[in-house]
């Protein structure tokens, strides 16, 4: 559940080995892909300097914005996600941004704080957030998402990249969306993650649940559900930067007593107390990552 708007401004062809047609072997694409005007905001705008390691992957996603829905129409095309071992495979309307996920994967490699672990991935989309801990060592990796495309395109990825046998795919049905819904009472998990919807808004056809979180129904149900599906030392990691929706987590925090933090470029703040910015944008080049985790006992 990663795409939005502003995501859709980031794509590029730079990063994504095309099926540039209709006509391609979504396996061995063999065209290159053609080039999109040049039409996204300068990368200048994003404060970047030109030695931060996002730097390159922003530039290469403002040259070419709309090349996914331009040239995947009916096929697949390969995207390079930072240093997983193959290219992905992203379908039309997949959306992969490395200004979402750039934080998680920073954290991953130089932190190792998924090796050896169970990990939920909730909303999972084409994927790309199981992939990453598949790629850092995760045991066994559970994902989910309501949309059956994105299901099946998680699960081709999971193949292509050999870790089937521990990567789990699981659909979500519409009569029952809870961000927990087709986990079990029993299952738990020391990490769980997502990139969940931003826009409070109701979702019209089954591709709006990328985006769409009406009365963020699935962003309360995820930390409601929280206690009751982490280990004693587990946690959540979230990438998410709208104000709006950080409003409520914000409140479920408080309510129930959870322990949050958010990490920014210029440091770690208590989330029950951070001061919400008026934008998204106002959040910087990097989506932030919202850690969540009930107390935990200190005998």
């Amino acid at each position: 559940m990663t795409s939005r708007p502003f995501a859709l401004l980031l794509l590029s062809s730079a990063l994504l080995a095309a099926c540039s047609g209709r006509g391609c072997d979504p396996l061995d694409p063999s065209e290159d892909a053609p080039t999109a005007p040049q039409d996204s905001p300068d990368i200048a705008s994003f404060g970047l300097p030109e030695d931060h390691e996002l730097y390159p992957h922003l530039a290469d996603f403002l040259a070419h914005p709309h090349f996914v829905d331009e040239h995947c129409v009916v096929d697949w095309c390969e995207v390079q996600l930072f240093d997983l071992p193959r290219k992905a495979q992203v379908r039309r309307h997949g959306v992969w941004n490395p200004r979402d996920y750039y934080a998680l994967w920073d954290r991953l490699r130089a932190d190792n704080v998924v090796r050896g672990k169970a990990v939920l991935d909730l909303g999972t989309g084409s994927g790309p957030l199981g992939l990453l801990m598949a790629h850092y060592g995760a045991d066994r990796i559970v994902a989910t998402d309501i949309n059956p495309a994105a299901v099946a395109n998680a699960r081709r990825n999971a193949e292509r990249m050999g870790w089937a046998d521990r990567f789990d795919v699981r659909q979500v049905s519409e009569d029952d969306p809870g961000a927990y819904a087709v986990i079990e009472p029993g299952e738990r998990f020391e990490l769980i993650v997502s990139n969940p919807p931003y826009d409070d808004a109701q979702a019209e056809d089954i591709e709006d649940y990328a985006e769409s979180d009406p009365g963020y129904q699935f962003i309360r149900s995820m930390l409601r559900g929280l206690p009751a599906h982490l280990t004693p030392t587990g946690s959540m990691l979230l990438l998410y930067a709208e104000p709006a929706g950080m409003k409520p987590m914000q409140e479920i925090v408080r309510e129930m007593g959870l322990v949050g933090w958010i990490h920014l470029a210029e440091g770690k703040e208590d989330f029950a107390t951070h001061r919400l910015r008026a934008r998204e944008a106002d959040y910087g080049a990097v989506i932030p990552i919202v850690e969540i985790y009930p107390p935990r006992s200190t005998k």
